[in-house]
Parts: structure tokens; C-alpha cells; sequence
């Protein structure tokens, strides 16, 4: 949220896809820029040989722009960026820190706005990463327990699908956690939350099983 460091908290206002009314004005709302990611250098669809035409952003011809994306439940959908152009949020968080970036219109405009550029030291990325991972397990167990609630209060008029994703949302969880090996004993408890919701989908919504993953996803929280 710092407005001088990261600066994420000026296009991505708390971690939304809104820009920070406090630069952009009132109802600033969702914004696109050209942020140059076009401009990185060695993406693998170049280093193929074959032709392979910029992306242009809006319009015929293109106007170099893209939309701002949330960041809340950024750490689960990559590959990132619109072209997928690289695998990891780590990745993604290091791109603000280099020169296709800094040297692209968007770029241009945080420094005009903000006096700099973005400059994070590797830790920082690895950190405010961290950060986004974690956001997005809280984010994916509060979705999850609010979607158990429901089903132990009203079992019968909820599906089997209902669990299912309830399933898919803990492994996006664990996997958020996991693959940067953080909170294991979170992890751990998200795995018994797993556990017990599949019990619960194989056993008619079975009360007490239920009840056990909602107590899971509480101390995974």
C-alpha cells in the first residue's frame, strides 16, 4: 500500500483493479496503461523463429493499452500478463522492477506522478509476492468456508458440485502456499479441510464432516 516503494497501491488501489482515486481523482474506476510488457525481451514465443506480431492493446490499429487486472487472487492465475509472458507471480512482481517497465508509457507516467520509477531489491519482490500468495489463500479459504456454511445450514439444497468447488478453491490454496513454501502448518490444516470436505461430498454432506472442515479452514486462517 505504500505509495513511494512498491507503488502497487497506485493502479491496483488496495490490492483492487481500480486506480488510487488520491492520483487518478475521484471515481478514477478501472484504468488501462501501456506497461510495456510487450517490450520484454527474450518471451518465448520470439525466441521460436517464427513471426509473431506485437499485441497491440485496444482498437484497430491497437493503442498499446491494457486493462488493469485485481490483484487479490493474482497469486493463482498465472501464467501472467495478457501474452502469458511469465510463469510466476515472483516473476510478474520483478517486471515493474525493470527497464521494459520503467521505460514504457505507464512507466513514465509513475515517475512523472510519483518523482521514480519502481526499484525493489530481489527480497522485496520475493516479498510483496509472499504477500500476494498469502492474500490469495485467505481469500480462497473465506470463499470456501462461506460456501461449507451454507451447505451444513441448507444440505439439501445444495449439490455435489457445491463441494467440488470447494475442493478446487483449498488446492488453489495450498498450491499458493506450498510452491513458495509458506505457513506449512497452514498448509497442513488446509489439507485436512481438503480431506474432510471430500469425506463430506462422498457421505451425503455428512454434518460432522463438514463441521470439520470448517474447523480446519479456521486454524489454516
Amino acid at each position: 500500500l505504500d505509495n513511494t516503494l512498491g507503488k502497487c497501491n497506485i493502479c491496483h488501489f488496495n490490492a483492487g483493479a481500480n486506480g488510487n482515486p488520491a492520483i487518478f481523482g475521484a471515481g478514477a474506476g478501472n484504468q488501462s496503461f501501456n506497461t510495456g510488457v510487450e517490450a520484454l525481451p527474450d518471451q518465448p514465443a520470439d525466441l521460436s523463429g517464427e513471426l509473431n506480431p506485437p499485441d497491440d492493446g485496444f482498437g484497430v490499429p491497437g493503442n498499446g493499452l491494457f486493462n488493469t487486472p485485481p490483484l487479490v487472487e493474482a497469486g493463482d492465475t498465472g501464467p501472467f500478463f495478457h501474452n502469458n509472458s511469465v510463469e510466476t507471480i515472483e516473476a510478474a512482481v520483478g517486471f515493474y522492477d525493470g527497464e521494459s517497465f520503467n521505460n514504457s508509457p505507464a512507466g513514465q507516467l509513475l515517475v512523472g506522478t510519483t518523482g521514480s520509477g519502481i526499484e525493489l531489491d530481489a527480497t522485496q519482490i520475493v516479498a510483496v509476492a509472499a504477500f500476494l500468495r498469502v492474500l490469495n489463500a485467505v481469500d480462497n479459504i473465506d470463499q470456501s468456508d462461506a460456501r461449507l456454511r451454507k451447505t451444513e445450514a441448507a444440505r439439501h439444497h445444495f449439490s455435489a458440485d457445491d463441494l467440488t468447488i470447494v475442493v478446487a478453491d483449498i488446492d488453489d490454496a495450498i498450491a499458493d502456499l506450498a510452491v513458495a513454501s509458506l505457513h506449512p502448518e497452514a498448509v497442513k490444516q488446509l489439507r485436512s479441510a481438503r480431506a474432510a470436505t471430500k469425506k463430506a461430498a462422498e457421505h451425503n454432506f455428512k454434518t460432522s464432516a463438514l463441521r470439520g472442515a470448517i474447523a480446519a479452514l479456521g486454524r489454516a486462517r
